[in-house]
């Protein structure tokens, strides 16, 4: 998950400073699980390039959409994830790197 932006020019600003070190070649070289698209006005769910079945590919994005809807329904102006949410956030993902969804 890719750091609070407050608005689109940040991020670019972000982007650009990462090309300007060698981090990234191009605006799509971002790699975060989720992310906005560089040529459309969506959002990138990164994990299902990887899905080898058509229905979890399916399962994924739908639990995506439905994961976007829900955080734009409660989106507070000025909100951000607190420092220990971020934490949780990269732990459950390291877990799952880890051990996968059996645990």
């Amino acid at each position: 998950v890719p750091e609070h932006f407050t608005d689109w020019a940040e991020y670019q600003r972000y982007l650009a400073m990462l090309q300007r070190i060698g981090a990234i070649k191009a605006d799509g070289n971002g790699w975060w699980g989720i992310r906005p698209a560089a040529r459309y006005p969506t959002l990138e769910l990164r994990m299902t390039d990887a899905c080898p079945r058509l229905a979890d590919a399916l399962a994924l994005a739908t639990l995506f959409r439905v994961m976007v809807t829900h955080a734009c329904a409660m989106q507070r102006p000025g909100a951000r994830f607190s420092t220990e949410a971020r934490w949780l956030l990269k732990e459950n993902r390291w877990q799952a790197k880890r051990y996968g969804a059996a645990g």
